[in-house]
């Protein structure tokens, strides 16, 4: 049926009418199967689980996990979304009249997660007040539909939807659960509201404050890589206010804290050359954990380019000298693995700079090569023939 709406330009009444009738509306049944999946997703999640495994970005990430689509109801309610959805003018508030229905029967909490990551997107153009209203009718009959870290992506893209206060009760929900990947998302969905929505009110705002002052690590951790990711974005209020965010925990951020403010300047190739990227670099730098957290190819190349720039050659010389530091203590004398060369090209860049740059530079250069760094011969090689 679902692959029939996409043929036929959507599905008329009576086959959605037909779809509904599938439905399973057993409340004894569905609680079993809730009361089921439920043990199961905390099985799954414990046995899973790897305390010293780097945390990944969730919101403006990839850290949401691999997901199976539950069949059941949702396979079911899929194909009711896709009539709608290919009708002339995609039916949306249809499709939105839909689940305003089915939130008032029985359901496992599960199909909600699903119908919120996958089939919530044609509810941006849904009637806004009614749509708000949906979701604050799923969190107060379903709160463990929002259970699923990875269902942060649909919410942000619906929060203007959302009031406030629902927005905070869902936030306090997460912020408090067992499960360390929702308090990490309390985290990251709750600056990126302070960051980019100008009116957020100020008890989002010390929501914010209370995580970074509070001694839950994840809860931090997501602060820091929605704050990496404002950072990173060209607009200039967006990043300015990420920055107030990143500057103070980047002097003595280590451990997971470090790796996620690395993500501010190790996901592009090149860094904006004004006085933030000064001041975090200048951080980063001094910051020994967070500098082995930031090396890699994207940060070196980003570091290159500054070069282009009047007035950072200093900073980035002293970066490639504490880079430098880091490869000749470890065992296997590599900082970046694989980007040591680009380290060895950037020492060589940096040789064309004024005279006391460049007698550093030289001596960079010849640490690496003579402590025999990965790479460094071969990366010599080719830069000098370029």
């Amino acid at each position: 049926m679902e692959k029939l709406a996409g043929r036929l330009k959507g599905l008329e009444a009576r086959d959605i009418d037909l779809l509904r009738s599938w439905l399973q509306r057993d409340a004894a049944l569905l609680g079993e199967e809730t009361i089921r999946n439920a043990e199961l997703r905390r099985s799954n999640r414990e046995r899973n689980e790897k305390p010293d495994q780097l945390p990944q970005a969730v919101l403006f990430g990839r850290g949401g996990g691999m997901h199976v689509i539950p069949q059941r109801n949702f396979t079911i309610l899929s194909a009711i979304a896709a009539g709608y959805r290919h009708r002339e003018g995609v039916d949306c508030d249809g499709w939105l009249t839909e689940l305003e229905t089915h939130v008032e029967e029985p359901e496992d909490p599960e199909i909600w997660s699903a119908i919120l990551m996958w089939r919530s997107h044609e509810l941006w153009w849904a009637d806004p007040a009614r749509t708000g209203a949906l979701i604050g009718a799923i969190w107060r009959r379903f709160p463990a539909a929002f259970d699923d870290a990875a269902i942060v992506q649909s919410l942000w893209r619906l929060r203007p939807r959302m009031s406030f206060d629902l927005r905070r009760d869902i936030l306090n929900y997460w912020g408090s659960h067992a499960d360390h990947s929702l308090r990490q998302i309390a985290g990251e969905f709750a600056v990126a509201c302070a960051i980019v929505d100008q009116a957020a009110p100020a008890d989002m705002l010390e929501v914010v404050d209370a995580f970074m002052a509070g001694n839950d690590l994840y809860a931090k951790v997501g602060v820091l890589f929605a704050a990496a990711a404002g950072w990173r974005e060209d607009d200039l209020a967006i990043r300015t206010r990420s920055h107030g965010y990143l500057i103070a925990p980047a002097k003595t951020a280590t451990g997971f804290e470090a790796h996620a403010l690395s993500t501010a300047v190790d996901r592009d190739h090149r860094l904006p050359p004004d006085e933030m990227t000064r001041a975090l670099v200048t951080a980063i730098k001094s910051n020994a954990e967070l500098l082995k957290a930031s090396v890699n190819m994207f940060f070196i190349q980003s570091l290159q380019g500054l070069l282009l720039h009047p007035g950072f050659e200093a900073l980035v010389l002293e970066v490639a000298e504490g880079m430098t530091e880091l490869a000749l203590a470890s065992t296997d004398k590599t900082v970046g693995g694989l980007y040591d060369g680009e380290l060895v090209g950037l020492a060589i860049t940096l040789q064309r700079s004024p005279a006391e740059i460049k007698s550093r530079a030289m001596a960079v250069y010849e640490k690496l090569l003579d402590a025999e760094v990965r790479g460094a011969e071969e990366a010599a090689a080719f830069a000098l023939r370029r």
